[in-house]
């Protein structure tokens, strides 16, 4: 428990993501401290860390048994790095640790459907709000994230110059950017 603490802390100086570290938080306080966090991390053996993962795919959470292994590997090699412990990670991919979960892809246009997807946007077929349908062709042309778009405001449009400057500081990696982000306004 208390090497994930010093882990976590590490994190938060290294300006993570606060949803990275809200997550990080609840695999760890709801799923591997209650089983390992008492123990000494010299103590905890592999065997330990695939019995919690198996647990949780018994529960029917195959994904979710595969990120907390994750975290555990990332944990142990912050302990190994820190010679708080030696040897292998007792978390450590392996072809036979890894769960049997099938990723299942969000649904996409194929190439020949955007010219109908297109003009059913222009025609705004789904009656959605002026401003929905102006943020989709926005990101559209600028391929920006929508975290990007939707808390913009109008001085990061710099129509003579033709650029949208989206501030460092609400950039997605806000802790590793270094200059705000720059994006040409199309035709």
């Amino acid at each position: 428990g208390e090497v994930a603490g010093e882990w976590m802390e590490r994190l938060r100086e290294r300006k993570r993501a606060e949803n990275t570290l809200l997550d990080y938080g609840r695999k760890l306080n709801n799923q591997i401290l209650p089983v390992l966090g008492n123990r000494s991390i010299k103590a905890i053996a592999r065997r330990d860390c695939l019995a919690l993962k198996q647990d949780i795919e018994r529960r029917g959470s195959l994904d979710q048994s595969d990120r907390v292994m994750s975290l555990m590997r990332q944990i142990f090699q912050f302990a190994i790095d820190r010679e708080y412990r030696s040897g292998e990670n007792p978390a450590r991919a392996s072809e036979f640790s890894k769960s049997a979960h099938k990723t299942k892809h969000y649904p996409y246009l194929q190439f020949d459907e955007m010219p109908g997807f297109f003009a059913a946007l222009e025609a705004n077929e789904v009656n959605g709000d002026r401003v929905t349908v102006l943020a989709v062709k926005a990101l559209l042309l600028t391929g920006m994230r929508v975290g990007g778009l939707m808390p913009m405001q109008w001085p990061e449009v710099d129509a003579d110059t033709r650029v949208i400057t989206i501030p460092k500081e609400r950039m997605k990696n806000a802790g590793y950017i270094e200059n705000d982000h720059l994006i040409p306004i199309a035709d």
